[in-house]
C-alpha cells in the first residue's frame, strides 16, 4: 500500500472516531483526553474535513481552564504538560480564537518547575545542572524532558520563539543530552552509571530543537540525530516508529525502509492499534512522503 493511501485511510479513521463533543481518546470510543485531541488536530489539519477540525478546536476551547491551562483530561481541574499540546495545535490549525491561544501561552510561558541548587562535590563527568529550568510533568515537579521539548514547540509556533522560556528550555535540553547523544526521560546519569536514550524523547528533543532554530549543523543535533539512526534500526513498535520516522523527516531525512515498515502495521480500518493517538501520530510521520510513495 502506498504512503498515500495509509495516510488517506488514517484519516477517515480519525474522523470515524471522532466523538460527539469533538475529542479523541488514547483508544476508540474511550474518553477524550487533551493530548490526542491535540495530535489528531495536527493530522487533519490541512485536510478537507473543516468540520471535524472545526468540533475539535471547539472541545480544546470548552476544556480550557479559567487560569488558561489546560488540564490532561475535561475532569482535570489542574493545568498540566497538556497545555503545550492544546497551544501547539490551536496554534497550527487556525488563525481565529487568538484569546484562548494568548491566554494558553501565558499561562505556559508562566509555569515553572521546580529547580534545584548547584550541588557540591560532583563528579564532573557527570555533572548535571540542577538550576536549567524545563517545563514539569504538573505542578510542583522537577523538568522532564518530553514536557520541555513540548513546551518549546508550543511557544515557539505560538509566536514566542523569542521568550526566555524558549532559551532556558533549550538549555534544559542541551544539559541532559546522554553521553552519546539523544535523551532518556530525564537525566542522563543515575547512581553513577549513563542511562540509554529512547525513541520518543529523542524525537520530541530534536523536533524541539528544529522549532527553536538549533540546526543539524550543530554538534548537539547532528550527533542525536546519528543516535536516532542507531535506535530506530531496531525500532519496530507504532510508537517508536512513528515518533522517529517524525522527527527524521523533519530533519529531511528519508529512511528507505521505515515508512514501508510503519504501514504494514496499520489495520484494515485504518487505525494502528485501534488508538486514535498512534493513527494520528503515524499519519504525522508519514506527511510529506506522500509525494515519495
Amino acid at each position: 500500500m502506498s504512503i498515500t493511501a495509509a495516510q488517506e485511510r488514517a484519516r477517515r479513521y480519525l474522523v470515524r472516531v471522532q466523538d460527539a463533543a469533538g475529542g479523541w481518546g488514547y483508544q476508540a470510543n474511550q474518553t477524550a483526553f487533551v493530548e490526542p485531541t491535540a495530535l489528531c488536530l495536527l493530522a487533519l489539519a490541512g485536510d478537507e474535513r473543516a468540520d471535524a477540525l472545526q468540533a475539535g478546536q471547539a472541545w480544546l476551547r470548552r476544556t480550557q481552564l479559567a487560569d488558561g491551562g489546560w488540564g490532561v483530561s475535561p475532569a482535570d481541574q489542574e493545568g498540566s504538560w497538556a497545555t503545550a499540546w492544546a497551544i501547539w495545535s490551536l496554534a497550527s490549525t487556525t488563525t481565529t480564537h487568538t484569546e484562548a491561544l494568548k491566554r494558553g501561552v501565558t499561562w505556559w510561558a508562566d509555569w515553572q518547575p521546580w529547580v534545584g541548587e548547584p550541588g557540591q562535590e560532583r563528579d564532573p563527568a557527570l555533572w548535571i545542572d540542577p538550576t536549567a529550568a524545563g517545563w514539569p510533568w504538573s505542578t510542583g515537579g522537577a523538568s522532564w524532558v518530553e514536557p520541555t521539548a513540548l513546551g518549546i514547540i508550543a511557544l515557539a509556533v505560538a509566536g514566542r520563539r523569542a521568550s526566555p522560556r524558549v532559551a532556558e528550555g533549550v538549555r534544559y535540553l542541551r544539559d541532559r543530552t546522554c553521553a552519546n547523544g539523544g535523551w532518556n526521560v530525564g537525566n542522563p546519569y543515575m547512581l553513577g552509571q549513563s542511562l540509554p536514550p529512547a525513541i520518543p524523547p529523542t524525537a520530541l528533543a530534536l523536533l524541539a530543537l528544529q522549532e527553536a532554530r538549533a540546526y543539524q549543523t550543530e554538534a548537539l543535533v547532528s550527533t542525536s540525530l546519528a543516535t536516532l539512526d542507531t535506535l530506530m534500526q531496531q525500532a519496530h513498535t507504532p510508537l517508536n516508529l512513528a515518533w522517529g520516522l517524525w522527527a527524521m523527516r523533519c530533519y529531511t531525512r528519508r529512511p528507505p525502509d521505515l515508512p514501508a515498515r510503519l504501514c504494514g502495521l496499520q489495520a484494515p480500518d485504518g487505525s494502528w492499534r485501534g488508538s486514535p493517538y498512534l493513527t494520528a501520530l503515524a499519519a504525522l510521520a508519514l506527511a510529506e512522503l506522500e509525494e515519495s510513495a
